[in-house]
Order: C-alpha cells, then structure tokens, then sequence
C-alpha cells in the first residue's frame, strides 16, 4: 500500500509572494533538545541558543525575508516571517526555500555540537520532514500570533507538544 503525505502548504498558493507567515518547525520524534521549562521560564540549552542564533542568520541570507517574534521551544520553533518583493532583476525566494536553508544549517551545526560539545544526539533527522505554515491575513491575526508566541513557554505544560518526545 503507497503513503500520501498530506499536502501541508495552500494549493495554488504562491508561497514567494509578498506577506506575513506563521510558521512552526518540530523536532524529529518530538525529542526536547532544545531545552526546558522550569516554572514556565523557557530555559535554553547551547543547542536551542544555536538555533535562535541561525534564525537570526535568515535575512542576510534572505534579504527579502524580515523576522517577526519567535521562540525557540524545548521540541519545536515558531517565528513570524515577513516576506518582501524583491527587485526585478533578483530571484523571488520562497518560504519553503528560507525554512530548507534553515533546517541544513541547524541540522550541520547541531551534528558539530554532538561531535565537540557532546549535546544529546538526534535520531535519524534533526527536525521533522515538513513545517506548518499559516498566513497571516490581518492585523487581528498578527496580534493574535504574536501573543500566542510570547505566552508559549508559560502554556508548555498544556502544549500538545510537552510530554512527547522526552
């Protein structure tokens, strides 16, 4: 019997054109390597700060991609991007794309962390094969995202992500 993953993007979509995503990236097997929360205070591990750190990389790789809020969770990542048009004479990257770039380099830089700093290695893929993505239509939208993301290590223990995964 053949599997048909679910289609996760918006059909027709053009996911280069200019606006405002919500995006969240889960660990592979949910594992909590990114680190904890202790009296819903979000504590980073070296891994985690590494992760925000690349975040933080995106535009410059992407110069039409500016960031919003995110946090970086003990199992997974949210973060508001902002796509901009670029010039005509540049290529028109996509979430997709950014989000690829992003998973490659954390992914190698978490390897070099198991390898030198001996961080929990990962099982068979650092970050799950996809990303859950969700435009942003409003300002109500906007505002409401943006408190969901500073209110998530306070709400970690009631997250369908906490427990799963160690």
């Amino acid at each position: 019997m053949e599997h048909h993953r679910k289609k996760l993007r918006l059909k027709g979509y053009d996911y280069s054109s200019e606006g405002v995503y919500f995006v969240t990236i889960i660990i592979q097997n949910r594992q909590c390597l990114l680190g904890d929360v202790y009296d819903n205070v979000l504590s980073l591990s070296p891994a985690g700060e590494m992760i925000a750190q690349y975040w933080l990389r995106l535009p410059q790789q992407y110069p039409q991609f500016e960031l919003d809020d995110f946090v970086v969770m003990p199992n997974h990542f949210h973060a508001i991007i902002v796509i901009h048009d670029v010039a005509k004479d540049k290529k028109q990257v996509t979430l997709s794309q950014g989000i690829q770039w992003f998973k490659t380099v954390t992914t190698n830089a978490y390897i070099r962390g198991v390898k030198n700093h001996s961080w929990i290695p990962f099982i068979g893929k650092l970050w799950h094969r996809s990303f859950h993505d969700y435009i942003i239509r409003d300002e109500r939208g906007l505002h409401n995202l943006k408190l969901y993301i500073a209110q998530n290590p306070e709400r970690w223990h009631e997250d369908s992500l906490f427990g799963v995964g160690g």
